[in-house]
């Protein structure tokens, strides 16, 4: 059975067309549209800097984060497929997501594409 990311309207997670709970957070969607969008594996470190940057264990709120998604997307949350038809709509989000947390900075930087 497939697995749906839906990012634009409200986000939702879909698997054989029923609706999965979905990741309590902005940023928890953000990780999952990072990861969903991206062409290479980030490393850990470049998301825990990137998301969770005012944190005091930016590292250990990723672990977190991630374990979460692995727990509602089941087996899919070990191997994220880019899907293809889904690239604009990830692409928007990141650039928007991207910019709000490069806003909070005071810095821009927007992901790897």
């Amino acid at each position: 059975m497939g697995l749906s990311v839906h990012l634009l309207g409200p986000p939702r997670i879909e698997r054989g067309g029923t609706e999965l709970e979905a990741p309590r957070g902005n940023k928890a969607w953000g990780l999952l549209a990072y990861l969903v969008r991206a062409r290479v594996a980030p490393s850990r470190e470049r998301l825990a800097v990137l998301l969770f940057p005012e944190a005091e264990d930016p590292l250990g709120t990723l672990r977190w984060t991630l374990s979460t998604l692995r727990r509602r997307l089941g087996d899919a949350g070990h191997r994220i497929a880019q899907d293809f038809t889904a690239d604009v709509m990830c692409r928007k989000y990141l650039v928007l997501y991207a910019a709000a947390v490069a806003a909070r900075r005071g810095r821009v930087e927007a992901p790897d594409r």
